[in-house]
C-alpha cells in the first residue's frame, strides 16, 4: 500500500513515492548539466536545465500512466504513450532552436539547444 494513498491521492500505476524519485533524479541530472553551463556562463543555466529535465520525465510519466489507465477493453479507445514522448521531444527541439542565433558569420546558442534537446 503507497503512502500517498491514505491522504486520499488518485491510485495510479506506480506508486508515488516511485514517481517522486523518478522527478526527483531528473531534476538532479537536469541540475547537473545546468551547473556545468553556468560555470561557462551559457544562457540557459541551472534553472532552464532543472525545469526542462524535470517537465520531460513528468510527461514520460503521465504518458504512461495514461496508457495502463486506459484499459484495451475501454470503449475502443486506445492509448499511446509513444505520441506523448514524441511530443516531448518535439517541444523541447523547438525550445532549443529558439536559442540558437545567427549574428553575420557566427552562431551562437548550439551547445545550448542541444544540451536542452
Amino acid at each position: 500500500m503507497d503512502a500517498g494513498n491514505e491522504f486520499g491521492f488518485v491510485q495510479t500505476y506506480l506508486p508515488q513515492h516511485v514517481i517522486a524519485i523518478r522527478l526527483l533524479i531528473a531534476a538532479i541530472l537536469g541540475a547537473m548539466i545546468g551547473i556545468e553551463r553556468e560555470w561557462h556562463t551559457a544562457e540557459a543555466g541551472l534553472r532552464t536545465h532543472i525545469l526542462v529535465a524535470t517537465a520531460a520525465s513528468l510527461f514520460t510519466i503521465l504518458a504512461f500512466e495514461i496508457y495502463h489507465g486506459v484499459g484495451p477493453g475501454s470503449s475502443g479507445a486506445r492509448a499511446d504513450p509513444i505520441r506523448a514522448v514524441e511530443a516531448v521531444t518535439a517541444g523541447i527541439a523547438f525550445l532549443g532552436a529558439g536559442a540558437i542565433f545567427k549574428t553575420g558569420n557566427t552562431v551562437q546558442g548550439l551547445t545550448t539547444g542541444a544540451g536542452m534537446w
